[in-house]
């Protein structure tokens, strides 16, 4: 029986490891992804990094660099 019983409790364990290793993987998961969010909140369309997070075909995204570059030579004047 106690061969039983410390297989039992191995599996028990490593059973609650795995619980909490997806845990905490999900956690991270989360936390990258609202970061993501806030961070997409300060980005101008046309920057490099605003086409990567919103998935922006090149098409687009070359459209977004032109019209922001297109608005910053009308500011200058």
């Amino acid at each position: 029986m106690n061969w039983k019983n410390r297989l039992q409790n191995w599996i028990r364990l490593r059973r609650q490891e795995m619980q909490k290793g997806l845990e905490l993987t999900l956690q991270k998961k989360d936390e990258q992804e609202r970061k993501k969010i806030h961070d997409a909140r300060y980005m101008d369309p046309g920057t490099f990094k605003y086409g990567i997070l919103n998935r922006q075909n090149p098409l687009d995204f070359m459209h977004d660099v032109y019209d922001r570059r297109k608005q910053k030579r009308k500011d200058k004047d």
